[in-house]
């Protein structure tokens, strides 16, 4: 017997989000999970509501950055974004093998970081930050 019904946004790729599925279906929670990468209706509706929550013209899964801690030119794009108080969802390719593949994928093979995925299905590989302010812009996000 199912103690609630459940539904959550979230990616298959995201760790978190495959972690908290298993532990409520652990748990006999029912869930509907809803990937906001396939469904953008439903991921317009999650930045809807993040943004209302922190008051931000930017919600946390509007920019998703593929990176490694090691990875200077990595920093370098985290720290300019945190200047610049634009929220991301970062995600470790030396921790998530499927993040790494998706990384190979989009770089026709390289296995180059940072790669940045915007909103409008646009993707940076290691952008300088003129490039990446000049990006930001373009989207209304600064």
């Amino acid at each position: 017997m199912a103690l609630a019904d459940i539904t959550m946004y979230g990616a298959d790729w995201c760790g978190d989000c495959r972690r908290s599925k298993r532990l409520l279906e652990e748990l006999d929670v029912q869930v509907t999970h809803i990937d906001v990468e396939v469904d953008q209706s439903a991921a317009a509706k999650v930045r809807e509501t993040l943004c209302k929550k922190e008051g931000t013209h930017m919600a946390l899964a509007d920019i998703t950055m593929y990176g490694a801690d090691w990875c200077g030119d990595c920093r370098r794009s985290k720290r300019l974004l945190e200047e610049l108080d634009v929220q991301v969802t970062h995600i470790d390719v030396e921790v998530d093998q499927s993040a790494a593949a998706k990384v190979r994928e989009i770089n026709g093979g390289a296995q180059s970081i940072p790669v940045l995925i915007f909103s409008d299905g646009t993707h940076m590989t290691e952008p300088s930050d003129n490039d990446l302010k000049a990006k930001l812009t373009s989207l209304g996000i600064i």
